[in-house]
């Protein structure tokens, strides 16, 4: 970032050799000067963060040895010409811009970021003998309708549709999709069942599909994904039980399940062999049974969130090994029972706590006052567990009897 500002000026055009060229990072305003499609060599152009505006003109399209163009976060817009989307073999990124319009069939890209923008309308049909090799991010705009045409574009590693206004079935074929390692449907409104063929994504590292109107159950084929990092399917409608091999997949760091309708018990293979789990979230839920042993023995093991269930039981003593590691320990809204565990003030990266709503007794040690956020109301009157003490946002509020 050099701070330029101003107009690119048209004398730019006359660097006639030049292969690359980063001008991003900085306050350049106006629009894209023509005498910039002189550059015939240019092979990268970087002008990401500044002020540009005004419309993508086609005269891009006449450098044809452009393979990288970055213009996100600017203040481009109006639609895009339909020539920019049979671009060959380019990575081109406009997110992040007042682009309106369509999309339109796409030539053979190797990557087409198109994030928060303002595009409408559907996902178009790849073109014929061409398709986006790569990448695809058009989350944070108003798409719609249905997203069957995905698999049709066999080369895909990358699909990102966050926050879109998509529709209908998630497509069954979707798992053909053989190069797949990340796929973001999230704050969408897809409904029916997840389909069991993403199971045949085994290079898939990253599914969200939360926020969206999925029913049935969770395919139990997900457990075979080996390479999976993160899941969220997180504010749906999935009931029944949480497959047991999920907390086998010894890559993932980050589960998300909570605000669902699933039931049964809460699987003791997590960590049973080691994970790289860090945060487990199967909070608001219908769960019951006891809290396994065996997320003791999760050594990454960071936030643990579980309210809102109908767990029984005590705190499980194994926690007490993620002393290192455990920052957030909600369980609030359940049925767990016994005196508090004064194991609890050995958890040394202990910031947020709840307990509340349960069945706990005893006293509360002093020093867990000292978090940032403590809640343990609703639990048994008379049993010396004072009924409210939090802190949150550096004011703290305690009543009922604490040891010191």
């Amino acid at each position: 970032m050099n701070n330029l500002s101003g107009l690119i000026p048209e004398s730019f055009g006359n660097l006639t050799s030049m292969v690359c060229a980063d001008l991003s990072h900085n306050a350049f305003s106006g629009t894209l000067p023509v005498a910039l499609s002189s550059l015939k060599n240019l092979e990268c152009f970087h002008l990401q963060n500044n002020d540009l505006s005004g419309p993508l003109p086609p005269w891009l399209l006449n450098m044809p040895m452009l393979s990288h163009l970055n213009l996100s976060s600017n203040q481009f817009s109006g639609e895009i010409p339909e020539e920019l989307f049979r671009w060959f073999g380019a990575e081109l990124d406009f997110s992040s811009n007042k682009l309106t319009g369509n999309l339109h069939p796409f030539g053979a890209l190797w990557s087409l970021s198109l994030s928060r923008n303002q595009i409408t309308g559907p996902l178009p049909l790849p073109s014929k003998n061409a398709s986006i090799i790569g990448l695809i991010d058009f989350s944070f705009n108003s798409l719609s309708g249905s997203i069957s045409s995905l698999a049709d574009y066999l080369s895909l590693y990358e699909i990102n549709l966050f926050s879109n206004q998509f529709t209908g079935h998630i497509p069954n074929n979707l798992g053909s999709l053989s190069r797949l390692k990340v796929l973001n449907l999230g704050n969408n409104s897809l409904r029916g069942p997840i389909p069991t063929s993403i199971g045949r994504l085994t290079g898939l590292k990253f599914l969200k599909l939360f926020r969206n109107l999925l029913t049935g159950g969770i395919p139990a084929r997900l457990g075979t994904l080996y390479e999976m990092e993160h899941l969220d399917l997180s504010e749906n409608r999935l009931t029944g039980e949480i497959p047991e091999r999920l907390g086998k997949l010894m890559e993932l760091a980050q589960l998300k399940l909570k605000r669902n309708s699933l039931n049964g018990s809460i699987p003791s293979t997590f960590c049973d062999c080691g994970s790289a789990l860090y945060s487990l979230s199967l909070s608001d839920n219908q769960l019951s049974g006891t809290i396994p042993a065996s997320l003791g023995s999760c050594k990454m093991l960071m936030v643990l969130d579980l309210g809102d269930n109908q767990l029984h039981g005590e705190l499980s003593y194994q926690l007490r090994k993620r002393k290192q590691t455990l920052r957030v320990i909600l369980v609030g809204s359940n049925q767990l029972q016994g005196r508090f565990p004064g194991w609890m003030v050995n958890l040394l990266s202990l910031q947020v706590l709840d307990i509340s709503n349960n069945r706990f007794t005893g006293r509360i040690p002093h020093k867990l006052g000292l978090l940032a956020a403590f809640i343990s109301s609703g639990n048994v009157r008379g049993g010396n567990l004072m009924t409210k003490r939090y802190r949150l946002f550096g004011r703290e509020r305690i009543s009922g009897s604490t040891t010191c």
